[in-house]
């Protein structure tokens, strides 16, 4: 049963939409698009309203009500459907404070807006659960508007973050058990996983309020503050940033600093260096045979029966591109598998062919030691290719 006094103090009803006030609105994590509201009345008109609005009463009209969530379900049912009565959820124990963040946070959840508009009002949100439960946050700027989700109102009085045992447990372990309750509000909220739940709450704490609402004016994208993120120098992190307040564009930002193009090809470190040695391999203008024997002669020279390593090899260079494609795709699917513990056999051979090493590093088989034959038969263990693959462990 619900105790918290937030959600006791809730009850719907009709309202009549003449009552309803409407607050100005923080345009660097909303947005009002009429178009999105014309579409959602037909919607309106065929199906009813399924999910009311949420208001709170006015303290400085009584018998008036604040809109809270709702604002294009508000002017497309009554505006554009001339319908004047709405149903509505009234938050009778809701703040002001509260309020502001659930009004801020409705087109950022609810509408698809820029991901940078998303990290902002997250980095609200967070800063507001962060103070709630102690955690240690950033002081936040003056101007800064909280946003919240009703929907994540009412899941933390649903389900609290669970109770630890000061003695048992030490306050960092707490912490984390608070912050991934957190998380996993974010990604009940957005409809994302919890995977990309978190990494949104990364990149909402590690940059300032300040410099998350210059990512919103600039248009700043997803990829670009993610590169920004793993600046490991702090003082390259803020000139870039200062660049960007300047009102340079990205791209020239970033090769002003580190005197190299912005690689927005994605990747960890380790996988762009691979990839940028493989292209370095293939833009040579070299043949399949001359590019065999300059990276694989050692291992051809060894094999009883080559055929079948040539073949492989080609092929190997042949994909190169498409695998990295492959894996870019693929590496987070696999990494949740592998977190839930349900690893089955495509899962292996998945995460073998997206780890696959170069045709050079492949194990000379270790029943025929790569001559394919066992007295004089086929090796059952390399089926005569005189050859084993080798697949980096993937992680």
């Amino acid at each position: 049963m619900v105790t918290d006094e937030k959600v006791l103090n809730m009850h719907e009803e009709l309202v009549d939409c003449t009552l309803i006030d409407l607050l100005p609105v923080d345009k660097a994590t909303r947005s009002f698009s009429k178009d999105f509201a014309k579409n959602l009345s037909v919607s309106l008109k065929a199906e009813g309203l399924y999910n009311p609005i949420a208001v709170r009463p006015n303290p400085e009209k009584p018998g008036r009500y604040i809109l809270v969530q709702g604002r294009h379900r508000l002017y497309a049912w009554f505006r554009l459907l001339k319908e004047k009565m709405i149903r509505a959820t009234i938050l009778t124990a809701m703040d002001e404070r509260e309020a502001a963040m659930a009004a801020a946070a409705e087109n950022i959840w609810r509408w698809d807006g820029g991901k940078a508009q998303k990290i902002r009002a997250l980095k609200i949100w967070y800063d507001y659960y962060a103070e709630k439960h102690g955690l240690a946050v950033e002081a936040k700027s003056a101007d800064t508007t909280d946003a919240r989700t009703i929907e994540a109102f009412v899941i933390e009085a649903s389900n609290p973050a669970p109770e630890v045992e000061p003695e048992a447990t030490p306050a960092i372990k707490k912490s984390k058990a608070v912050e991934q309750t957190f998380v996993k509000q974010v990604a009940k909220a957005t409809g994302t996983s919890e995977r990309t739940a978190q990494r949104d709450v990364r990149l909402a704490k590690l940059f300032s309020a300040e410099t998350l609402d210059l990512f919103v004016q600039r248009g700043i994208t997803q990829q670009q503050i993610g590169m920004v993120s793993q600046i490991a120098e702090a003082d390259k992190q803020v000139e870039l940033v200062n660049l960007l307040a300047s009102g340079m564009e990205f791209n020239e930002a970033w090769l002003r600093i580190f005197n190299t193009p912005a690689d927005l090809s994605g990747g960890t470190k380790d996988e762009k260096e691979a990839k940028t040695a493989a292209k370095a391999e293939n833009d040579q203008p070299l043949s399949d045979e001359e590019w065999l024997n300059t990276y694989c002669g050692e291992k051809l020279s060894l094999l009883g029966h080559p055929e079948k390593f040539r073949a492989d090899a080609i092929l190997y260079r042949h994909t190169t591109d498409l695998r990295a494609k492959f894996r870019s795709r693929i590496k987070s699917h696999l990494k949740e598998t592998a977190d839930a513990g349900v690893k089955g056999p495509l899962w292996g051979s998945i995460s073998r062919l997206i780890g696959l090493s170069h045709p050079k590093d492949f194990h000379n088989c270790p029943e025929c030691g790569g001559a394919g034959e066992v007295n004089g038969a086929v090796c059952r263990k390399c089926n005569g290719a005189g050859y084993i693959l080798k697949s980096e462990k993937f992680e």
